[in-house]
């Protein structure tokens, strides 16, 4: 799989990908942000995956956002994707997901991420789990 930075021209696409987009005023200034800031990644010419990676959280690299499409989902696009970003992050990535995320977790555990913490009162009912991964530097 290849990887890349994504471009303006691309968030057209991305909101055809991902329905939140198309929903959520919010994200989708959040993504389009990120897009302009150089922190938004996408995958080449299979158009079914995108993140968003900072040094937001406490100055150290974040994945905020790890979507792949419903119907490509399961083929490793979103472990591939998460590696791409471990090779743009330095020293250790965090991310989050909701506790009733378990497709999320479940990834996060085969690529050898551990939890580090939770956040109650984001979501109500669904507090936020946040894991990370020391990348060997």
């Amino acid at each position: 799989m290849e990887f890349r930075r994504a471009a303006a021209q691309d968030l057209i696409r991305l909101c055809a990908l991902d329905p939140r987009l198309r929903s959520e005023e919010g994200h989708l200034r959040f993504v389009r942000a990120a897009i302009l800031s150089g922190h938004a990644y996408t995958d080449g010419p299979a158009q079914a995956a995108y993140a968003v990676m900072d040094r937001g959280f406490f100055e150290r690299d974040f994945v905020h956002t790890l979507y792949v499409h419903p119907g490509q989902r399961r083929q490793g696009i979103g472990l591939a994707l998460l590696r791409f970003l471990e090779s743009a992050s330095s020293g250790r990535l965090f991310t989050s997901t909701n506790l009733s995320n378990l497709p999320m977790q479940a990834l996060l555990d085969r690529a050898g991420y551990r939890l580090s913490g939770v956040v109650h009162d984001l979501d109500p009912s669904d507090p936020e789990l946040i894991y990370s991964r020391s990348l060997g530097q």
